[in-house]
């Protein structure tokens, strides 16, 4: 999966390929246990996703490079503290949601990649 992130941000690979790759695993046609590897498979599949209105990428290439340097540093912090990466990760999490509740946009809960089939 470090392959696919690498081209995609060194333009080897157009976002829409590199979406194609990571569809079948993130949206859930293949079982992926891993934490990371849900987590970078959603970022790699979201990286082909077009603004509905303006035909934009919905992430900008710095959106995708600090989702890759921060999906690299947790493999780290995760290896080294596995408690203080599930800190982060749990606070992480509740800033998105307090962002999301706060913007008044409705919470969607979105599928478990790992209970997906």
């Amino acid at each position: 999966m470090r392959g696919w992130w690498q081209d995609l941000l060194s333009g080897t690979r157009s976002r829409a390929e590199v979406s194609a790759l990571a569809e079948g695993w993130a949206r859930g046609s293949r079982l992926v246990e891993c934490p990371f590897a849900r987590r970078g498979l959603w970022h790699l599949y979201r990286a082909g996703l077009l603004d509905a209105e303006t035909g934009a990428p919905v992430r900008s290439r710095s959106e995708l490079l600090a989702a890759y340097e921060t999906w690299c540093a947790d493999q780290v912090l995760a290896a080294h503290d596995p408690q203080a990466w599930r800190l982060v990760a749990r606070d992480r999490t509740l800033a998105v949601l307090e962002a999301s509740r706060s913007a008044g946009r409705p919470l969607r809960r979105r599928p478990s990649l790992s209970r997906m089939h």
